[in-house]
């Protein structure tokens, strides 16, 4: 079976990176503070918007790669743990400081709380096991807040639970994280039960391909029930744009579960690259 795997994870990384870059100057070109509706770079930045839909499937998978095969899961979440903390500085800051929300979630708190679960699920301890089970509730209860605040139309806001304090993507992020590591535990029952000994193929591109697929089964379950099955309209326009998170499949079925290049610099730079870029594309804006 040729499938002909030719991404590895730090091919991975940069589309992550390009995309969500993409992703971000589109917040700031399709917003009416800026354009307005009837302008072209309006639309422009909803074609943005579009393309960067793939870059939080792709940072949940690779979380679960990372999760899986870190030598120090402590160092990741520290890692995670800094960034985190150093963006809600900024959030708690400009909406209490300067009355000034951002209004804009914090993709770290996902990736950590992602994190804490999947350890969580692989220790041995069924009591710790259980505590993996704590990331899903604040998932949903984030879900929740949004559901509410949003049906009400702006009319209601949950103070005690600030949007930057709430999982960014709410349940999508934390669900599809578990989901794909669900997969990883799946596989190996897969070919047990035809028999097969999945120690002897976990080497193979056939095993690493079947592996994409159930993720990218999860991805096209999660974004059609979470975002597309609400829109009864088949215009491309008229979809929440987070429906277009399915895009992110095509990298992901096309990974071959390789580290690729992994400098020290370059791991740095991935967590400092998110705080910098929005504050230059910001500047740019502002100016």
């Amino acid at each position: 079976m040729k499938t002909k795997l030719f991404l590895n994870n730090f091919v991975l990384k940069i589309i992550a990176l390009i995309t969500m870059t993409i992703d971000h100057v589109g917040m700031f070109l399709n917003n009416p503070y800026y354009f307005s509706p009837n302008d072209v770079l309006f639309q422009i930045g909803f074609v943005f918007r579009i393309i960067g839909r793939i870059a939080c499937p792709l940072y949940c998978f690779m979380l679960v790669e990372g999760a899986l095969h870190t030598k120090n899961w402590k160092k990741y979440a520290l890692r995670l743990g800094v960034m985190l903390l150093a963006i809600l500085i900024v959030q708690i800051v400009m909406d209490y400081g300067f009355n000034s929300p951002i209004n804009a979630g914090n993709i770290f708190i996902d990736l950590f709380l992602g994190l804490l679960m999947i350890v969580s699920f692989e220790n041995k301890k069924k009591t710790i096991k259980l505590l993996g089970f704590l990331p899903i509730l604040y998932a949903i209860i984030s879900f929740v807040c949004y559901g509410i605040e949003y049906s009400s139309a702006g009319k209601i806001s949950i103070y005690w639970f600030p949007y930057f304090i709430r999982c960014q993507y709410y349940f999508f992020s934390i669900f599809f994280i578990a989901a794909v590591y669900g997969c990883y535990k799946l596989l190996p029952r897969i070919y047990t039960w035809y028999g097969f000994n999945s120690e002897l193929y976990k080497d193979e591109e056939k095993y690493r391909f079947f592996q994409n697929l159930l993720a990218a089964g999860c991805l096209i379950i999660f974004t059609a029930f979470g975002y597309m099955f609400k829109y009864s309209s088949m215009n491309l326009w008229n979809y929440n744009v987070q429906s277009y998170m399915i895009l992110a499949l095509l990298p992901i079925l096309f990974y071959n579960g390789k580290r690729g290049y992994n400098a020290k610099w370059f791991q740095y730079f991935n967590y400092l690259y998110y705080p910098v870029h929005m504050i230059i594309i910001w500047l740019i804006f502002l100016i």
